[in-house]
């Protein structure tokens, strides 16, 4: 844990563990649970939720 911690403390980009598959993992998370809810409930609506989630993240990356 002390390693991450250096690297934080050392403004150095952490590309091991769960970061070497996805930058933000908790969007990552909010993704998978909304595709999930499709399944779960059988309620289209919430792909919606996913293309909207997906649109916002990609217009905030862009104008950062």
């Amino acid at each position: 844990m002390s390693s991450i911690r250096d690297k934080i403390q050392n403004s150095k980009l952490l590309t091991d563990g769960v970061y070497s598959l996805v930058r933000h993992p908790i969007y990552a998370v909010f993704l998978h649970i909304c595709a999930v809810l499709v399944f779960i409930f059988h309620n289209m609506y919430f792909l919606i939720l996913i293309v909207i989630f997906w649109i916002v993240l990609s217009v905030a990356m862009a104008n950062t």
